[in-house]
């Protein structure tokens, strides 16, 4: 075999192992995006909630007294990076309960967390155990 056509078969078989490992790092790649994507609107959405439970228990006297079915959406776009989307949105059960919902959106990725929290004004009451009585 000549050198010439050695050099062609070794450059013939060396362009497709290139160009497969080009493709699997940018499929890699990708999906590595995909993920960030995904953590950061997950977070996102738990910061939200955990926002928005603050704002509830510090604001639950005049939440309580509004009317049931009553909604209320806070702006969030001061809390959040600039290409991150959120909402946080609260509803008034019935039975003086507040459904808080948070919704983060960041690239194609979307993520939804919500809880439900009592209204009550006064404290939870703790049991007292025998060995703890108060003085």
């Amino acid at each position: 075999m000549r050198p010439r056509a050695f050099g062609l078969l070794l450059v013939l078989l060396i362009i497709p192992l290139v160009g497969g490992a080009a493709t699997v790092t940018i499929m890699h790649l990708g999906e590595m995006t995909r993920r960030r994507a995904t953590q950061i609107t997950e977070s996102t959405a738990r910061a939200l909630l955990d926002s928005g439970i603050a704002y509830a228990r510090k604001h639950a006297p005049e939440l309580a007294a509004k009317p049931s079915g009553f909604e209320l959406s806070l702006p969030t776009d001061d809390l959040l990076q600039t290409p991150t989307k959120g909402q946080l949105t609260f509803h008034l059960l019935p039975d003086q309960r507040l459904e808080v919902l948070a919704v983060a959106e960041f690239a194609r990725a979307r993520a939804r967390r919500h809880t439900t929290i009592p209204l009550s004004s006064r404290p939870p009451s703790t049991a007292s155990s025998p060995t703890s009585r108060p003085l």
